[in-house]
Protein backbone atom coordinates (compact mmCIF):
# COMPACT_ATOMS: atom_id res chain seq x y z
CA UNK A 1 0.00 0.00 0.00
CA UNK A 2 0.85 2.97 -0.63
CA UNK A 3 -1.12 6.16 0.95
CA UNK A 4 -3.42 3.87 1.86
CA UNK A 5 -4.02 2.89 -1.95
CA UNK A 6 -3.43 -0.94 -2.99
CA UNK A 7 0.13 -0.95 -5.30
CA UNK A 8 1.73 -3.94 -7.08
CA UNK A 9 5.33 -2.96 -8.13
CA UNK A 10 8.37 -4.14 -9.06
CA UNK A 11 11.89 -2.28 -10.15
CA UNK A 12 14.89 -3.74 -11.94
CA UNK A 13 17.81 -2.46 -13.66
CA UNK A 14 21.88 -3.15 -14.52
CA UNK A 15 24.70 -0.93 -15.60
CA UNK A 16 23.10 1.87 -18.01
CA UNK A 17 19.14 0.45 -17.48
CA UNK A 18 16.62 1.25 -14.95
CA UNK A 19 12.78 0.44 -14.71
CA UNK A 20 9.84 0.59 -12.81
CA UNK A 21 6.50 -1.30 -13.08
CA UNK A 22 3.07 -0.16 -10.64
CA UNK A 23 0.18 -1.71 -11.00
CA UNK A 24 -3.30 -0.38 -8.95
CA UNK A 25 -5.21 -2.91 -9.58
CA UNK A 26 -8.69 -1.05 -7.78
CA UNK A 27 -7.89 1.62 -10.38
CA UNK A 28 -7.46 -0.30 -13.09
CA UNK A 29 -3.92 1.36 -13.84
CA UNK A 30 -0.43 0.49 -14.60
CA UNK A 31 2.80 2.81 -14.75
CA UNK A 32 5.92 1.70 -16.31
CA UNK A 33 8.96 3.97 -16.35
CA UNK A 34 12.23 3.09 -17.96
CA UNK A 35 15.37 5.39 -18.14
CA UNK A 36 18.62 4.26 -20.08
CA UNK A 37 20.52 5.04 -17.03
CA UNK A 38 21.31 3.78 -13.77
CA UNK A 39 19.06 5.44 -10.96
CA UNK A 40 15.99 6.13 -9.11
CA UNK A 41 14.60 8.34 -12.16
CA UNK A 42 12.40 5.76 -13.34
CA UNK A 43 10.79 5.75 -9.35
CA UNK A 44 10.74 9.57 -9.42
CA UNK A 45 8.67 9.18 -12.24
CA UNK A 46 6.14 7.21 -11.38
CA UNK A 47 5.57 8.84 -9.06
CA UNK A 48 4.99 12.08 -9.89
CA UNK A 49 2.93 10.21 -12.85
CA UNK A 50 0.71 8.42 -10.06
CA UNK A 51 0.42 11.87 -8.56
CA UNK A 52 -1.20 13.14 -11.73
CA UNK A 53 -3.23 10.49 -12.50
CA UNK A 54 -4.33 7.85 -9.65
CA UNK A 55 -6.97 10.07 -7.44
CA UNK A 56 -6.44 10.50 -3.93
CA UNK A 57 -2.97 9.86 -4.49
CA UNK A 58 -0.39 12.61 -3.03
CA UNK A 59 3.58 12.49 -4.15
CA UNK A 60 5.84 12.63 -1.23
CA UNK A 61 7.48 15.33 0.54
CA UNK A 62 10.72 16.04 -0.90
CA UNK A 63 13.22 14.93 1.42
CA UNK A 64 16.22 17.17 2.95
CA UNK A 65 19.38 16.27 1.65
CA UNK A 66 21.83 19.33 2.59
CA UNK A 67 22.30 17.35 5.73
CA UNK A 68 23.81 13.98 4.31
CA UNK A 69 27.34 13.77 3.96
CA UNK A 70 28.64 11.07 1.62
CA UNK A 71 31.21 9.79 3.64
CA UNK A 72 32.89 6.28 3.21
CA UNK A 73 34.48 4.41 6.38
CA UNK A 74 36.16 1.25 5.28
CA UNK A 75 35.32 -2.15 7.33
CA UNK A 76 38.70 -3.70 8.15
CA UNK A 77 37.85 -6.65 6.16
CA UNK A 78 38.35 -4.45 3.05
CA UNK A 79 41.42 -2.50 3.92
CA UNK A 80 44.26 -3.63 2.06
CA UNK A 81 45.94 -4.33 -1.23
CA UNK A 82 44.02 -5.77 -3.90
CA UNK A 83 44.82 -7.38 -7.80
CA UNK A 84 43.16 -9.45 -10.16
CA UNK A 85 41.62 -9.09 -13.32
CA UNK A 86 38.90 -7.89 -15.41
CA UNK A 87 37.86 -10.26 -17.92
CA UNK A 88 35.67 -9.71 -21.01
CA UNK A 89 33.53 -11.95 -23.36
CA UNK A 90 36.02 -12.60 -25.50
CA UNK A 91 38.26 -14.29 -22.95
CA UNK A 92 41.09 -11.53 -22.83
CA UNK A 93 42.15 -9.87 -19.97
CA UNK A 94 43.33 -6.80 -18.41
CA UNK A 95 44.80 -6.37 -14.78
CA UNK A 96 42.95 -4.25 -12.11
CA UNK A 97 43.95 -3.52 -8.56
CA UNK A 98 42.48 -2.03 -5.20
CA UNK A 99 44.10 0.17 -2.45
CA UNK A 100 41.36 0.25 0.12
CA UNK A 101 42.26 2.78 2.95
CA UNK A 102 40.60 3.93 5.99
CA UNK A 103 38.42 6.17 3.81
CA UNK A 104 38.71 5.99 0.38
CA UNK A 105 39.74 3.52 -2.66
CA UNK A 106 41.69 3.81 -5.43
CA UNK A 107 42.06 2.00 -8.38
CA UNK A 108 44.55 1.02 -11.23
CA UNK A 109 43.27 -0.69 -14.31
CA UNK A 110 45.46 -1.86 -16.86
CA UNK A 111 49.27 -2.35 -16.80
CA UNK A 112 52.26 -0.26 -18.49
CA UNK A 113 52.72 3.51 -18.83
CA UNK A 114 49.13 4.12 -19.07
CA UNK A 115 47.72 2.56 -15.88
CA UNK A 116 47.47 5.02 -13.59
CA UNK A 117 46.20 5.05 -10.05
CA UNK A 118 42.48 6.83 -9.97
CA UNK A 119 39.98 7.61 -7.37
CA UNK A 120 36.86 5.28 -6.77
CA UNK A 121 33.92 7.99 -7.05
CA UNK A 122 31.30 7.46 -4.92
CA UNK A 123 31.90 4.27 -2.96
CA UNK A 124 29.73 2.78 -1.31
CA UNK A 125 29.86 -0.42 1.06
CA UNK A 126 27.20 -2.49 2.02
CA UNK A 127 26.02 -6.12 2.41
CA UNK A 128 28.97 -7.28 1.44
CA UNK A 129 29.45 -5.01 -1.88
CA UNK A 130 31.56 -2.38 -3.07
CA UNK A 131 30.35 -0.46 -5.74
CA UNK A 132 31.31 3.04 -7.33
CA UNK A 133 32.40 4.54 -10.24
CA UNK A 134 36.28 5.81 -11.84
CA UNK A 135 38.03 7.14 -15.15
CA UNK A 136 39.17 4.27 -17.18
CA UNK A 137 38.31 2.29 -20.20
CA UNK A 138 38.23 -1.24 -20.24
CA UNK A 139 39.71 -2.29 -23.66
CA UNK A 140 37.33 -4.01 -25.38
CA UNK A 141 36.58 -3.27 -29.65
CA UNK A 142 33.03 -2.12 -28.14
CA UNK A 143 34.01 0.07 -25.49
CA UNK A 144 36.43 2.00 -27.36
CA UNK A 145 34.08 3.32 -29.43
CA UNK A 146 32.34 5.57 -27.08
CA UNK A 147 34.47 7.81 -24.14
CA UNK A 148 33.27 5.85 -20.72
CA UNK A 149 33.99 5.77 -17.07
CA UNK A 150 34.07 2.31 -15.48
CA UNK A 151 31.70 1.46 -12.95
CA UNK A 152 32.34 -1.86 -10.69
CA UNK A 153 30.40 -3.92 -8.06
CA UNK A 154 32.34 -6.48 -6.36
CA UNK A 155 31.13 -8.76 -3.98
CA UNK A 156 33.89 -10.01 -0.57
CA UNK A 157 33.92 -13.42 0.12
CA UNK A 158 36.81 -13.80 2.02
CA UNK A 159 39.98 -13.29 0.87
CA UNK A 160 38.28 -12.17 -2.61
CA UNK A 161 36.52 -9.86 -4.65
CA UNK A 162 34.01 -10.77 -7.46
CA UNK A 163 31.95 -8.90 -9.96
CA UNK A 164 31.18 -6.99 -12.77
CA UNK A 165 33.14 -4.14 -13.76
CA UNK A 166 31.23 -2.11 -16.90
CA UNK A 167 32.57 0.78 -19.85
CA UNK A 168 29.80 2.94 -19.00
CA UNK A 169 29.00 5.77 -21.65
CA UNK A 170 29.93 9.33 -20.02
CA UNK A 171 27.08 11.09 -22.07
CA UNK A 172 24.21 12.01 -19.99
CA UNK A 173 21.49 9.91 -19.83
CA UNK A 174 24.02 6.98 -19.86
CA UNK A 175 23.26 5.56 -23.54
CA UNK A 176 24.95 2.50 -23.19
CA UNK A 177 27.08 -0.37 -20.94
CA UNK A 178 29.32 -2.91 -21.25
CA UNK A 179 29.75 -5.50 -18.48
CA UNK A 180 33.03 -7.77 -17.99
CA UNK A 181 33.82 -10.44 -15.04
CA UNK A 182 35.98 -9.05 -12.60
CA UNK A 183 38.11 -10.87 -9.72
CA UNK A 184 40.23 -9.50 -7.43
CA UNK A 185 42.43 -11.41 -3.90
CA UNK A 186 43.76 -9.58 -1.18
CA UNK A 187 47.30 -9.17 -1.27
CA UNK A 188 49.04 -10.55 1.95
CA UNK A 189 49.95 -8.02 4.71
CA UNK A 190 53.59 -6.88 4.89
CA UNK A 191 54.60 -7.26 8.96
CA UNK A 192 56.78 -4.58 10.56
CA UNK A 193 60.11 -6.92 9.90
CA UNK A 194 59.09 -6.40 5.94
CA UNK A 195 57.86 -10.02 5.86
CA UNK A 196 54.48 -11.12 4.16
CA UNK A 197 52.08 -12.43 6.68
Amino acid sequence: YEQGIRVVSHTGGMPGVATSLKLYPEQNMAIVALANTSGAAPHRIAVDIAAAVVPGYKPPAPRDRSAEVATFTTPAELTGEWSGTVRMYDGSTTPIALLVKSDDVHVRLGSGDDALWTVLNTPRFRNNLLTGQFAGTIPSEEARHFPQNVGMSLLLQGDTLRGWAAAMTTDKPLTGAMSSYAELTRKPAVSSCGSRD
